[in-house]
């Protein structure tokens, strides 16, 4: 274990970007630099604690918070102006700050974004005024690690001017959604195309335009969940959502209000009907693409696809691509950038000899199922380079670059303040930093793990993925999983996904010093005879932990369950007019429902 050097002279840091990471790792500076004074007698470590340089492109803070377009960027990722959150409310409660130090009265299911915001901004200026430290309306041209110097080269513009200044560590906090996904192979296909096509990032210039129009969103996560809703609050015409599979938030929606959007599971844009006025948009199927031989695919006696294979939606006025981000990391040099452009970069590696999948709930349907020779490096839909960091922030190969971003779990606001714990210890010089050796190998052990975890195997194991394809139709997990029909076994399969984020998260609280846990100490869970240690998902959460998991559970059965709903209420019913008893993660408070019907109300 190498500790962390302490030098005579303060630490210097370079935070990019003032987003909900940068802010927040400001605050628990603040907060740090609060309670040593607090404590009295601590002059030594407070002329210890780092000397902050944070830049921010823009001229205020909050990231894609804010409603607002910076008139000088050519494309923003900012949210739209009423856009509401779709995560239930306690989930962005903090334990420092909570809903009772800012709010007068309970708050509804699901927030709005502004009232977000506002909760963030006052949390993160309750000691002092950490703007202080950052530089607005500033861009950083490049970031490079000179080795000789042991220093971060950060070089930035501000109006029109180039400074360079060199900085012991460097944080990156600007955030995964920083450039829209313009995915090329669907453009292509689109080329011939006579409507509207935008990024869901464009929805503010489109509001003024949606009423009466037909529109297809591509892409089937929260994006296009939300951008449904609002777009029927604003009198749309019919909308469609193509997925490329049955996966992801539009699927696990009951019903639609006013029945006003389809969503077209296992479908791809094929191309632009030919002969036609443009507006004609043809699919193909994707349902047998994780299918392991033509041969199955062509089979006659195969009726689990009984939808024609291809299709066509005509009259389409507005494509709007719900396809996602990707960070900006362009002017970070290869050597600190972790980043990479797709999965495919992603590194395979093999299990140990003899390894067996620890016993779950898929276990007896599924028997032993023989892992892939070669299995993906990542445990998530998505790869970002995650063999490169260790604790998910601090970069192997270098551990004064940090990135703080959420990458782990379905609560990024959480997740970014736990990760801006860590980066503080490191900053000022508190953790102790394995070897790089050993974090390499903490990785290795980390992966192995997620083995043990169906869903994490899932995105690893191509084998895996497809004994799962291959359960009867009848089975409850494709019952959930393809069909979104919940049952009991559905609803533990679906805690125990979120316990094991839960979980997650609770190993970091711990090294970051978190000022709130979601785990029992270990001491309080007695390792059984014949066991060497407690196995990651055996281990006990608190009621703040549990209450995370069944907010979660909720939020997802929220959705299934408008299936139920009476015709009359399918006419205007969402899933934030949801009553749901959510108790607060800190405060002594219930969610409330809300008074209007959700279409009724002015954003």
């Amino acid at each position: 274990m190498v500790a962390t050097p302490i030098n005579s002279q303060p630490t210097t840091v370079a935070v990019i970007g003032c987003g909900p990471g940068g802010m927040f790792f400001l605050h628990a500076l603040a907060a740090k630099r609060k309670a040593l004074e607090a404590k009295g007698g601590q002059e030594e470590a407070l002329a210890k604690l780092p000397v902050v340089s944070c830049f921010e492109k823009s001229s205020s803070a909050g990231g894609v918070w804010r409603s607002e377009r910076d008139s000088k960027a050519v494309t923003s990722t900012n949210m739209y102006e009423g856009l509401w959150i779709n995560a239930p409310t306690p989930l962005v409660e903090f334990p420092d700050y909570t809903f009772d130090d800012h709010f007068d009265t309970p708050r509804q299911t699901y927030l709005r974004r502004k009232e977000v915001l506002e909760y963030l901004m006052a949390r993160v200026t309750q000691h002092e005024d950490i703007f202080q430290h950052v530089q607005f309306n500033t861009a950083v041209e490049s970031v490079e690690y000179n080795d000789v110097e042991k220093k971060f080269v950060v070089v930035t513009n501000f109006d029109g001017t180039s400074t360079t200044a060199l900085f012991d560590k460097c944080i990156w906090a600007g955030g995964v959604n920083g450039k829209p996904n313009m995915v090329k192979s669907v453009m292509d296909k689109l080329k011939d195309f006579k409507g509207d096509i935008v990024h869901s990032s464009e929805m503010n210039r489109l509001e003024s335009i949606i009423t009466g129009k037909r529109i297809l969103m591509i892409g089937g996560s929260y994006s296009a969940e939300d951008l449904a809703l609002q777009c029927t609050k604003l009198g749309s015409g019919k909308i469609y959502i193509s997925t490329r599979c049955r996966g992801g938030a539009v699927s696990e929606m009951g019903s639609w209000p006013k029945n006003n959007v389809e969503v077209m599971s296992y479908r791809r844009v094929s191309s632009v009907k030919e002969n036609s006025n443009g507006k004609t948009i043809v699919f193909e199927t994707t349902y047998y693409d994780n299918e392991s031989s033509d041969e199955e695919s062509d089979s006659e006696d195969d009726d689990s696809f009984d939808e024609p294979l291809t299709a066509e939606v005509e009259d389409i006025d507005i494509i709007i691509l719900c396809t996602g981000y990707h960070p900006n990391t362009d002017f970070l040099s290869d050597s600190i950038n972790p980043y990479v452009s797709s999965a495919k970069d992603c590194p395979t590696w093999e299990l140990p000899k003899g390894w067996r999948m620890k016993p779950n709930m898929l276990s007896e349907a599924l028997g032993r199922v023989k892992p892939s020779k070669k299995l993906l490096g990542y445990a998530d839909e998505k790869y970002y380079g995650d063999e490169k960091l260790y604790m998910a922030t601090l970069l192997i190969d270098n551990t004064d670059m940090m990135i703080l971003s959420e990458k782990i779990t379905e609560m990024p606001l959480m997740e970014l303040d736990i990760f801006a714990h860590i980066c503080i210890r490191n900053a000022c010089g508190e953790l102790e930093i394995p070897s790089k050796e050993t974090m390499i190998e903490e990785y290795r052990l980390d992966i192995l793990e997620c083995m043990d975890d169906v869903t994490a195997r899932l995105h690893m194991d191509p084998k895996y993925e497809e004994a799962i394809w291959d359960l009867p139709k009848d089975h409850w997990y494709p019952q959930w999983f393809k069909y979104k029909k919940a049952s009991k076994e559905s609803n533990e399969f679906v805690k125990n996904y979120y316990k094991y984020d839960v979980l997650l998260l609770a190993d970091i609280m711990e090294v970051a010093e978190y000022p709130a846990s979601f785990r029992l100490d270990l001491s309080d869970r007695e390792i059984k005879d014949g066991e060497d240690s407690i196995h990651f998902m055996d281990r006990e959460v608190n009621s703040i932990g549990a209450k995370v998991m069944n907010h979660n559970l909720q939020n997802d059965l929220t959705r299934i369950n408008l299936a139920n709903a009476s015709a009359e209420e399918k006419e205007w019913k969402t899933y934030r007019d949801a009553d749901l008893p959510l108790e607060c993660l800190y405060s002594d408070r219930n969610v409330v429902p809300l008074k209007t019907k959700w279409l009724d109300m002015e954003d």
